[in-house]
């Protein structure tokens, strides 16, 4: 599966210690009619479709493969069925028609979510491991109610006031413009404010990936990704230029999350996914919030990276975290394509069990290429015509000409 064009989230999954791989079928029958099922529970958004859980009632036929250029096949089979789905069943098989199968893979997901009001925010105590020596690069994935506010959405931050007495040292915001901006000091007397030189383009309540990196001696780059499971991270606009050079002011006030000043000021209104601090471009990472970490009903948590992070609450709606249960990772690997071949209804009943089943698509290279008049050939070109099905038993017949 190593020499496969999987997708890095695909490749991720595969070798994550716990595997949830799932199968997606999709079959075209009678009619310009699509039946779309996955081995899962409940519906299932994918390539733009709708598919519906099958659950245990769904079987895949094993996947064959070979070293060889030969035809390989696949069959899917549907159990429980009502015994009146048995005439819609035939109805609408067609042979030749398409098929498809994908393999996915499923993850666990959890998010933040903020109404926008004071007091609602997430924090972590300063630590040692914020002490940045040169350059810090910001890594955030948010779904916002509204990508430009009326005011400002403080996304993360290490600062209260901008005030010299209260030891500011960087804020990420999400401005009236939609743009995303970084309110950082080295000295703690002299900010600076740069901004994406454009907005990212997203809808309201879409997720989107936010990095920002902090070049200590040089310029401050913001890029954006829209995809969490496999990132194409892309820059948002130019770097912007910054004055002097030097590390952040190492600022002894929390990191909040939707909010600053003890989440009194500027709160976020959507859904934070994942947040992430290195030390250094692409360096280690020092601080992460992770939803997935807070197990039910609990307001803490403690992270990978050791720290403890509490969500605050305040008034209703409440900031809360949110299981958002499994979600398909991105861009499933297509395993087998085939035309259909026959189907199969096994009656046991009260239900029935329907079974389809797909020629590989170079099934061609196996048939003979003259054409003969036999109902077998007939099929090909003529599904369901019996103009020939007496032709072999012709063969051995005694005939009488005359009287």
């Amino acid at each position: 599966m190593t020499e496969r064009s999987l997708t890095v989230g695909l490749k991720s999954a595969i070798q994550a210690p716990v595997v949830r791989p799932v199968l997606i079928y999709e079959g075209e029958f009678a009619n310009a009619a699509f039946v779309r099922l996955w081995t899962g529970i409940g519906p299932l958004a994918f390539n733009g479709e709708t598919f519906t859980g099958g659950g245990q009632l769904l079987g895949i036929s094993p996947i064959g493969e070979n070293v060889e250029l030969r035809a390989e096949g696949f069959q899917v089979r549907l159990s429980g069925m009502p015994t009146d789905k048995i005439s819609l069943a035939l109805q609408s098989l067609r042979q030749g028609k398409p098929g498809k199968l994908w393999l996915g893979a499923m993850r666990e997901e959890a998010y933040l979510e903020l109404p926008g009001v004071a007091g609602n925010y997430a924090s972590t105590p300063d630590n040692a491991a914020f002490a940045f020596p040169g350059d810090v690069e910001w890594e955030m994935w948010w779904a916002l109610e509204d990508w430009t506010p009326a005011d400002l959405n403080a996304l993360a931050a290490q600062f209260h006031a901008q005030d010299p007495g209260n030891g500011g040292s960087w804020r990420i915001y999400i401005n009236a413009s939609g743009r995303v901006q970084l309110s950082f000091t080295r000295d703690n007397s002299t900010f600076q404010n740069p901004q994406s030189t454009v907005s990212p383009t997203v809808q309201n309540n879409e997720l989107l990936g936010l990095k920002i990196i902090y070049d200590n001696d040089q310029e401050v780059t913001f890029l954006t990704a829209d995809n969490i499971d496999n990132p194409n991270w892309v820059q948002l606009g130019a770097p912007v230029s910054i004055t002097g050079s030097g590390a952040l002011f190492d600022s002894a006030f929390d990191i909040e999350l939707g909010a600053r000043n003890s989440g009194e000021t500027n709160p976020a209104n959507g859904r934070l996914h994942k947040f992430i601090m290195r030390n250094g471009i692409d360096g280690p990472i020092v601080s992460k919030f992770d939803p997935l970490r807070f197990k039910s009903g609990e307001l803490t948590a403690v992270m990978e990276t050791g720290e403890t992070w509490t969500v605050h609450q305040s008034g209703s709606p409440a900031a809360r975290i949110v299981p958002a249960g499994d979600v398909l990772i991105a861009d499933p690997y297509l395993l087998q394509q085939g035309k259909l071949d026959i189907g199969i209804i096994e009656d046991n009943g009260e239900t029935c069990t329907i079974a389809v089943t797909y020629e590989g698509r170079l099934i061609d290279l196996e048939r003979p290429r003259e054409s003969r008049y036999t109902h077998e050939d007939q099929q090909r070109f003529f599904p369901g015509d019996k103009g020939f099905d007496q032709v072999e038993a012709l063969q051995d017949r005694e005939l009488t000409w005359g009287v």
